[in-house]
């Protein structure tokens, strides 16, 4: 390969090495977008396409069809626009109306719909229970009562 020097900048043979990282990079990763190439090497996308085509390189990725769930790398039947699974998406949907938290009595981690939590807020509750018989544990320990059979669970 014939290096080239330009008189009168600093890089002397920086020009035939920029050309050979370019290459490699294109051989080694064939996805990978000219402007990812100019941005990892600090040249402009329009040299890395010069330098492309004049070594008879793809200058272009071809982008196939997205077919893996984003989220699991599930195969996916159909394309979506969302790039998600049935199972993923039925799941960000049910998230997008829960709120996660945490009950005070026994720390178990917990979901219950944003709406609900909203109101209770606005109620004016401070604590948080993941059912009726934390609720009724904690309420005892206030109270100072006891009961056996609950206290066990």
């Amino acid at each position: 390969m014939k290096e080239i020097t330009i008189a009168g900048r600093g890089g002397g043979n920086q020009i035939g090495e920029s050309s050979r990282r370019v290459a490699e990079l294109r051989l080694q990763s064939p996805d990978m977008p000219g402007a990812e190439i100019a941005r990892q090497l600090g040249i402009s996308r329009e040299r890395v396409r010069q330098i492309l085509a004049k070594r008879r390189l793809p200058t272009r990725v071809k982008w196939a069809p997205k077919n893996r769930c984003s989220r699991c790398n599930a195969r996916l039947r159909d394309r979506t626009k969302t790039g998600l699974c049935l199972r993923c998406l039925k799941e960000r949907r049910h998230m997008e109306g829960h709120t996660k938290l945490v009950c005070e009595v026994c720390g178990v981690s917990f979901e219950r719909r944003a709406s609900r939590v909203r109101a209770q807020a606005k109620r004016g509750y401070v604590h948080t229970f993941c059912g009726k018989v934390c609720q009724g544990r904690w309420l005892g320990a206030q109270r100072g009562s006891y009961h056996p059979i609950t206290a066990g669970r």
